[in-house]
């Protein structure tokens, strides 16, 4: 638009810039994550972003991790309309990646992937708990007890405890994806010694195992 102002005499002043003026009421539309994926897992603590979104009036895409407590702990900004970028995190943990598009006009648009998760290190702890039997125990019953606890800063996807026979073979594998493990192996009627041990394992198949027992 324009402005022209004209006295009776019809002289004229234009001397005003002609200004535009863009009307936007629609959000960039199309925001996508390539990578990373929704339960992606991996042991490097900088992270591949690739995003995509479309708008006429696209400004700029903004890149955002976000911890498991919701806070933001990286972010950067891209005025395109496809973006690949590096993002580091400082610690191991579970993600959440978000991609928002805003146009010249203020309007937005966001998507986001959930359960990132960065795990440097195998679980860092596999203890026997209270009633674990303890090597060289002799007991006069048909069952033994076996309680693990394991910690894993990333995620620990299970417990696996196995007992074996006195030749040492294998009778019994029993997984849990608790942190906690209590089992009670049942119907040992072969009299001898009976050997168990336990392994925690993380989401990028990371391990720590405890040390064999008898008992």
């Amino acid at each position: 638009f324009n402005a022209t102002a004209t006295d009776y005499l019809n002289q004229q002043n234009s001397s005003i810039s002609t200004r535009s003026v863009t009307i936007d009421t629609t959000a960039p539309s199309a925001v996508a994550i390539v990578t990373p994926t929704a339960g992606f897992n991996t042991t490097n603590r900088t992270l591949t972003i690739n995003a995509t979104a479309t708008d006429t009036y696209l400004s700029y895409i903004n890149l955002a991790i976000y911890n498991s407590t919701g806070s933001i702990v990286n972010s950067t900004n891209a005025s395109s309309s496809a973006v690949n970028t590096l993002l580091t995190v400082g610690s191991d943990g579970t993600y959440t990646v978000n991609a928002t598009a805003y146009d010249y006009a203020g309007n937005t648009n966001t998507t986001g992937v959930g359960n990132v998760r960065i795990d440097t290190i195998g679980p860092s702890s596999i203890e026997y708990g209270t009633g674990t039997e303890t090597t060289g125990t002799n007991v006069s019953r048909t069952y033994l007890i076996v309680n693990v606890t394991a910690v894993d800063a990333g995620g620990l996807a299970n417990i696996t405890i196995r007992l074996f026979n006195s030749t040492q073979t294998l009778i019994n594998t029993s997984v849990s994806t608790s942190s906690s493990y209590y089992i009670n192996f049942s119907g040992l009627t072969t009299q001898g010694i009976y050997y168990f041990n336990s392994t925690a394992t993380d989401y990028l198949n990371q391990q720590n195992s405890s040390i064999s027992t008898s008992t």
